[in-house]
């Protein structure tokens, strides 16, 4: 993300730039508190996130072994604490692991969340689960709860 210039005094804003341009009106002081907010977090929060599609999401998963992990972990998150625990799909509610997938993606999740890697037929495994479930990790990363 592009971040604004450096000024060297309060005073010397006018405008920065056609993106990070201020207000008309203000004096020094409400420019520099203009600026202070242009270089907070909450700021950086308001700016619009990318929105992922489903073969960008999917291609994420064929080239990048983390991103497999990540998704399993993101899944089963997913999952209600009771079928965290027990590993099983419990609820037809469109969230979580598959039923046919549920006991593997709770291993491979609790694998990765004990700080370990996937490899090998596990983690194609998983890769395999996470395209299945690609349509869902697209909600995920677009923030959008509820079925996928």
């Amino acid at each position: 993300m592009q971040s604004p210039p450096p000024l060297s005094s309060p005073s010397s804003l006018a405008c920065l730039c056609s993106s990070w341009c201020l207000p008309t009106g203000l004096d020094a002081t409400g420019a520099a508190a203009w600026y202070n907010v242009l270089t907070t977090k909450e700021f950086l929060m308001t700016t619009p996130a990318k929105v992922w599609n489903r073969s960008e999401i999917e291609a994420l998963i064929l080239r990048n072994d983390r991103a497999v992990e990540r998704a399993m972990v993101s899944i089963w998150e997913r999952q209600t604490a009771t079928e965290q625990a027990a590993g099983a799909v419990m609820k037809d509610n469109g969230m979580g692991f598959a039923s046919w997938g549920s006991r593997n993606g709770t291993y491979y999740a609790n694998w990765v969340l004990s700080g370990k890697h996937l490899s090998g037929k596990h983690l194609e495994k998983a890769r395999k689960m996470a395209m299945y479930h690609a349509g869902q990790l697209t909600n995920i990363a677009n923030g959008v709860l509820g079925k996928a």
